[in-house]
């Protein structure tokens, strides 16, 4: 298979003629494999196999973890026997039955705490992605002229991506500030931990991550994400009052700087807004979407991690 969205016509007809190509090899997999459920979460290489399934009577599940969903799980919808969903708000742009589960994370994100985590300091946490984000990581080292003056009570943690992480840790050297520069986070969970604030993209893990977690956050959401599927998570957020939103093309050094000054020097407004966050989180995200997955495929019901069953 091959995307259609975003493409040129060139490019956009080569996907149809996969098509074909991609209805075959679904239909040999489902004969061959007879699955007893199919779940797609989205993507374009889950369209033909899932409708596939769907019209051939095999149970099947979609999972969206955008507000926006993508054009796959939009037509796919129509199909399916059930969508779960990690927001309420992306029930009007699905059809059939529809759920709302959350999103699942790793079960230690549920165990952070939050609060003020050390008196006099203020903990920031800075990521952009695996690879990092060269917008976030130029337009921080910007903030550090801004933020000189609080450098003695800040603490920061900033995932820089391998290629940029020389130059933005000999920037915060520059600045004087105290700083722990990774190019990787490998277990990013004691960090949300200490974190007073976080600064990120808000694709649809992150959200989950920091809902569950229960953190502020200061978004910046990727310009080019397909349906502005990023744009449209961080508003989420941002709406329920567990985010502050700022867009690419609206960001600088000094914009960024000044919505963290006036967070820390906030710490009434930013236990509200933990608070928001926490609200939005779902705890049992993982063991709703099993329990769906199960009753689609004839189980009635599954041990949940405290061992009874749901």
């Amino acid at each position: 298979m091959s995307g259609l969205a975003r493409k040129s016509t060139t490019d956009r007809l080569k996907g149809l003629l996969f098509l074909p190509l991609a209805m075959i090899q679904s239909l040999w997999l489902l004969m061959t494999f007879r699955p007893h459920l199919s779940i797609g979460v989205g993507g374009y290489a889950s369209g033909p196999l899932i409708l596939l399934a769907a019209l051939m009577g095999f149970p099947t599940m979609i999972q969206e973890q955008n507000v926006y969903p993508g054009a796959t799980n939009r037509i796919l919808s129509r199909f399916a026997r059930i969508s779960a969903v990690s927001f309420e708000e992306t029930r009007r742009y699905l059809k059939g039955k529809t759920v709302v589960t959350g999103n699942p994370v790793r079960p230690g994100f549920y165990r952070i705490k939050r609060g003020i985590k050390e008196k006099g300091r203020f903990h920031l946490l800075i990521f952009g992605g695996s690879q990092g984000a060269r917008i976030i990581n130029k337009n921080m080292v910007e903030a550090l002229a801004y933020l000189k003056d609080y450098r003695s009570l800040m603490q920061i943690i900033h995932q820089t991506g391998e290629r940029e992480h020389q130059n933005v840790a000999e920037a915060y050297q520059r600045m004087g500030f105290k700083a722990r520069i990774e190019p990787y986070i490998y277990d990013i969970i004691p960090h949300y931990d200490q974190a007073d604030l976080v600064v990120c993209r808000s694709g649809a893990t992150t959200i989950a991550e920091l809902t569950a977690a229960g953190k502020a956050s200061v978004l910046i959401p990727i310009a080019v994400s397909a349906g502005e599927h990023q744009l449209r998570n961080a508003r989420s957020l941002a709406s329920s009052g567990a985010a502050i939103v700022i867009e690419e093309k609206e960001l600088s050094g000094r914009l960024l700087a000044e919505q963290i000054i006036s967070l820390m020097k906030s710490p009434t407004r930013l236990q509200q807004m933990e608070h928001n966050s926490h609200q939005l989180g779902q705890k049992e995200a993982a063991e709703v979407i099993a329990r769906l997955a199960l009753e689609l495929m004839g189980n009635e019901s599954i041990p949940n991690s405290s061992g009874k069953e749901i």
